[in-house]
């Protein structure tokens, strides 16, 4: 007797879809439910398990003659295993997919960095169920915002104090460049105030392990007003056209920690021009022309 793959009629449609919809609860939650060491026979997987075969012996004992149903037993048997198996796999392959979609997004943001190494929602959902990785990730996902929270809250404790104490001391700085203002005493009186920034900033991140921070500044220039020994040609980065057709030029002069200094020069676009904003580069140029603070953030892997 040859078996078909698709049913042929009503009652191999049923089988089918009882099958498929058997197969689904079982991909769902047919699974261990605990990580314990388990006697087999008191698994939720083989519990489960039990009433998925269950329809198959029933098929087998049952008259299906005394209401109406001709088919062959062992056609209905087919259908019900076909169900049952692709709707299970589909269920198992469909929910560890979205899991993963789901916590992948997750990892992109702040929280990754408050979750265990061991956080495996997907594996957890594969090896142990639904229901067992639907606890246990709730549970993980909310002690990582509570240690979030308590990050921010520690952070902003440290960063209050050490934001008063480091304006006290540009202050002071920006005093003594008052009562003594020459070039040199300028510099260094920019640089004072640069690691008073960083000094912030340290403070907030509580001077994480293998977290380097630096601050800089830089200096415009017009192009008809450049400083002798300039060096523009060996400076310059990131131009697009010849030199003398910028208006202003970037230079970096210095830093709050000379570790990775640069000297580049940024070239500035001339608002005299058409679609000037859309040629800015982004950072300071894009703050000088358009005298406004500009955040950029750079993830590097």
């Amino acid at each position: 007797m040859s078996l078909n793959l698709l049913p042929s009629d009503g009652a191999e449609v049923c089988f089918l879809l009882l099958g498929a919809a058997v197969g689904v609860c079982y991909g769902l939650d047919g699974w261990t439910g605990t990580q314990k060491d388990t006697e087999l026979n008191r698994t939720t997987r083989l519990k489960n398990l039990k009433y998925a075969v269950g329809g198959l012996f029933l098929t087998l004992i049952a008259d299906l003659k005394s209401v109406g149903l001709t088919t062959s037993k062992l056609s209905l048997l087919q259908y019900y295993i076909e169900g049952f198996s692709f709707a299970g796999s589909a269920a198992v392959v469909f929910v560890g997919f979205c899991l993963y979609c789901k916590y992948e997004a997750v990892r992109r943001t702040d929280l990754a960095g408050f979750l265990p190494q061991s956080f495996s929602p997907v594996l957890d959902y594969l090896l142990y169920g639904f229901n067992f990785y639907r606890s246990t990730s709730e549970k993980t996902l909310k002690d990582a915002q509570e240690k979030r929270e308590a990050f921010s809250r520690d952070q902003l404790a440290g960063f209050l104090p050490a934001y008063a104490r480091q304006l006290s001391n540009a202050i002071a700085a920006i005093s003594f460049y008052t009562e003594n203002g020459t070039e040199g005493v300028r510099k260094e009186v920019a640089i004072q105030i640069l690691k008073c920034i960083r000094a912030v900033v340290v403070e907030g991140y509580q001077k994480q392990n293998g977290l380097f921070i630096n601050a800089n500044y830089m200096v415009a220039h017009h192009k008809d007003s450049l400083p002798a020994n300039f060096e523009l040609e060996k400076r310059l980065r990131f131009a697009q056209k010849g030199k003398d057709e910028y208006e202003y030029f970037l230079a970096l002069e210095g830093y709050a920690d000379d570790d990775g200094k640069e000297q580049f020069v940024l070239p500035v676009e001339s608002k005299n021009t058409d679609g000037w904003e859309a040629r800015l580069l982004p950072g300071a140029p894009q703050a000088f022309s358009k005298k406004s603070t500009v955040l950029s953030m750079i993830r590097l892997s």
